[in-house]
């Protein structure tokens, strides 16, 4: 019945060791973009006007020197070409930092939701005996992540002893349905809790199916 093999399901997406920072590219490129449009839009707002100022300063002083002190017109020249190159490579390196530092924050929170998303994923299809969800000690959601794993622990303390009472369950054996009934449910509750595989869980009901094929 729960046939799933999920050590392999979680093995690349819950762990802590991520090794890329792209986890969900569409939500992470949407908000890097948003971030960069604003950065851009700043950006220019305070560098044309500094732009053109002190390029209007620089001719000023340039058309000056032509007349009182010619020999200082390479230096003015060298001066205004190397103010020009810092104001772009500055708002260059700032284009650079928003963008790495936002996919870093957005992979920390993603990270955490990710993980979160595949692991319910997982307890949807019956397999309680996942383990718990590890993240990174610098992600976000610490604390939703750690009240997560205590509810899947307890919940799984739950099945336990709702598994150790049906196993004290007495069924007769003539009963041929509520017998088979009562070993399918409590075998599919093993292998929910981990206790009993898929392999080992056939083999049961096939004998099953055999004891009630005998009493009848």
């Amino acid at each position: 019945m729960w046939n799933y093999e999920y050590r392999d399901l979680i093995k690349p997406k819950m762990t802590r060791n991520r090794k890329s920072l792209f986890i969900d590219k569409d939500f992470q490129h949407k908000y890097i973009y948003i971030a960069l449009i604003g950065t851009l839009t700043s950006g220019l707002i305070g560098y044309i006007p500094l732009f053109y100022f002190i390029n209007q300063n620089y001719d000023i002083f340039i058309e000056l020197s032509y007349l009182n002190a010619p020999n200082i017109v390479n230096n003015l020249l060298n001066e205004k070409i190397w103010m020009n190159s810092l104001m772009l490579v500055s708002m260059l390196g700032q284009v650079i930092f928003i963008y790495i530092f936002m996919l870093k924050l957005t992979a920390k929170i993603v990270g955490p939701l990710k993980i979160l998303k595949n692991h319910l994923k997982l307890l949807n299809r019956g397999l309680w005996n996942v383990p718990p969800i590890r993240i990174r000690k610098s992600d976000e959601f610490q604390d939703i992540i750690d009240s997560y794993n205590y509810f899947l622990q307890s919940f799984r303390e739950d099945l336990k002893q709702d598994l150790d009472k049906l196993k004290n369950v007495k069924i007769d054996r003539s009963h041929i349905t509520d017998y088979k009934n009562w070993q399918d449910f409590v075998n599919s509750r093993k292998q929910q809790l981990g206790e009993l595989d898929s392999k080992s869980f056939v083999v049961v009901s096939d004998a099953a199916n055999r004891d009630s094929r005998h009493v009848s």
